[in-house]
């Protein structure tokens, strides 16, 4: 998708009150099932926030960084997981910019590692993690999932986010072996069963620039851990 980049920021787009095909005369560097129609009047005032979905099970959040930087500065992407740590196939991308969101919209429809992707705007709903209802607690639990982490948190973010829920026993941290990184989630428990109540409460509050996703542990949650104590 780089050659994009001199077209979605070529001045004529800037005060543009409608983007479509007839934009792109030599579009066929961009692989889309579909013709672009874009209005810039319809996205809404001041969002910045996108919707992905039909991401490729491999693709990395650097990945989506790549094919959408193009369009402008990427404050954050946020991959989802499922319960299990797998990739759910959708992502939320934050711009820096409003301006950059006509542009990315563009590209819905286009291809990422052999897939149709879609692109569209977050209204505001979709993802909030705070509105799910969590799953039937188990009698006596003590123990939550947490998923959606930042890849570069420590065990000691997970014992502050959740230290005010009440005293902790052990926090797990599944690594990926290749890399050393971590998958994204962690299991924590607690020394009494009322803390796993106070610590779902939390889910979708923010642990650096990601929303955290909060449920019961039950022994159907799989994740291997590596990082206990």
């Amino acid at each position: 998708f780089a050659p994009l980049a001199p077209l979605l920021h070529a001045p004529e787009f800037a005060h543009s009150s409608r983007i479509g095909a007839r934009d792109f005369p030599q579009a066929d560097f961009v692989r889309t099932r579909k013709v672009p129609t874009v209005c810039m009047a319809e996205t809404v005032s001041g969002n910045k926030r996108l919707f992905l979905g039909g991401l490729p099970f491999k693709a990395t959040e650097m990945d989506v960084r790549e094919m959408f930087e193009v369009c402008g500065d990427v404050a954050a992407v946020n991959m989802r997981a499922n319960q299990d740590g797998r990739p759910a196939g959708y992502a939320f991308l934050t711009f820096k910019e409003a301006e950059s969101v006509p542009r990315a919209l563009l590209l819905d429809g286009s291809e990422m590692m052999g897939r149709w992707i879609k692109v569209q705007e977050a209204d505001g709903s979709k993802g909030k993690n705070r509105n799910r209802t969590p799953r039937e607690k188990p009698e006596g639990c003590k123990k939550i999932f947490a998923w959606n982490l930042p890849y570069d948190t420590e065990e000691e973010d997970v014992r502050e986010f959740f230290g005010a829920c009440g005293k902790i026993a052990n926090v797990q941290i599944p690594m990926e072996e290749a890399t050393g990184r971590i998958k994204g989630h962690c299991f924590v428990v607690f020394a009494k069963t009322e803390a796993s109540d106070k610590a779902v409460a939390l889910a979708g509050q923010m642990l650096g620039e990601r929303e955290i996703w909060v449920d019961f542990a039950t022994s159907r949650t799989r994740g291997r851990p590596s990082r206990a104590q």
